[in-house]
């Protein structure tokens, strides 16, 4: 049954890469412009989808081992962190220099930006100069890891209330 449903994934991650090819919306084919305005633009709608869609098969692959004990809370975490933030700190390292412009016009602004996007909590404020600060699309992964904590929390409310 998980593996439809993984496959699925794909096709809606591929709709959230597709919406942000925006430039076929000024492409000089009338066709292309026409098939992005009317489908690919529309495809930001995959991130909903996406999202529940992982977090079911997550819950459903790791649900059972973390009630009955075969697979630990501290090990789905630390598998999780690992899949996660060494990527985004080299891409935060990578908008650092990027960032210089912000920099100079207001250090606060930057630090509040950095101190934020750090630890992955950016898109807990909801100022668009802090969740797409950096790398923007990493405000995803913020999500991402919220979503994360919240995974055991909601599998002993299920089996303990």
């Amino acid at each position: 049954m998980i593996k439809p449903l993984t496959s699925l994934r794909f096709i809606f991650a591929f709709m959230v890469f597709t919406s942000h090819l925006s430039f076929f919306e000024e492409s000089r084919s009338g066709i292309l412009t026409r098939i992005y305005n009317s489908v690919l633009h529309e495809g930001y709608i995959g991130v909903s989808f996406f999202f529940i869609l992982s977090g079911f098969i997550l819950a459903y692959n790791y649900q059972d081992g973390i009630l009955k004990n075969r697979e630990s809370i501290k090990k789905f975490y630390l598998a999780r962190f690992a899949r996660i933030f060494p990527l985004h700190i080299l891409t935060l390292i990578i908008s650092i220099p990027l960032s210089y412009g912000i920099f100079m016009e207001d250090r606060s602004i930057w630090l509040s930006q950095l101190v934020t996007n750090l630890p992955l909590m950016q898109s807990y404020i909801p100022v668009k100069s802090i969740y797409f600060s950096f790398n923007a699309p990493s405000w995803s992964i913020s999500d991402e890891m919220f979503f994360y904590s919240c995974l055991s929390f909601l599998n002993f409310v299920d089996h303990k209330g």
